[in-house]
C-alpha cells in the first residue's frame, strides 16, 4: 500500500520538459468548439507549470513564420508528437534507409558482370 502511495506521488511530480528548437505536431482548437486543426511549430522556450503534467503549457512559434512575437502557448494535452528535423527524409530520420545499397547486392536477373 505504501508503495503505491509513493508511486503516485512520483508520477505527480514528473516534468514535463520539451528541448527548444523540437518540431512538434499539435491541435489548434477553434473557437467555437466544433473544429480542430493540425499545426506545426517550434518549441520557443521552457514549459510553464511544467512540474504538474495535465496544466503545463509549451510555448510554440509557428513553423511557417518564426517571429518571436508568434508565440502561442499550446497545452501538453493537445500535442500530438514530434517531427523530423526539416530536410531530412522520412525513411532515414530513423537511421537506416528504405532498400539496402544497390553496391551490396551484385547479383540479380538483369545484371550482367
Amino acid at each position: 500500500m505504501a508503495d503505491d502511495v509513493e508511486l503516485r506521488a512520483a508520477v505527480k511530480v514528473r516534468v514535463v520538459d520539451y528541448p527548444v528548437g523540437r518540431h512538434l505536431a499539435y491541435l489548434e482548437r477553434e473557437a467555437d468548439g466544433d473544429g480542430v486543426v493540425v499545426r506545426t511549430g517550434v518549441v520557443a522556450g521552457s514549459c510553464v507549470d511544467a512540474a504538474d503534467p495535465e496544466r503545463a503549457w509549451v510555448p510554440l512559434v509557428d513553423a511557417g513564420s518564426p517571429e518571436p512575437t508568434t508565440t502561442r502557448y499550446v497545452a501538453v494535452a493537445d500535442l500530438i508528437g514530434e517531427l523530423t528535423d526539416p530536410g531530412v527524409p522520412r525513411h532515414l530520420a530513423e537511421g537506416r534507409p528504405v532498400h539496402p545499397p544497390r553496391q551490396l547486392f551484385r547479383t540479380g536477373r538483369h545484371r550482367r558482370d
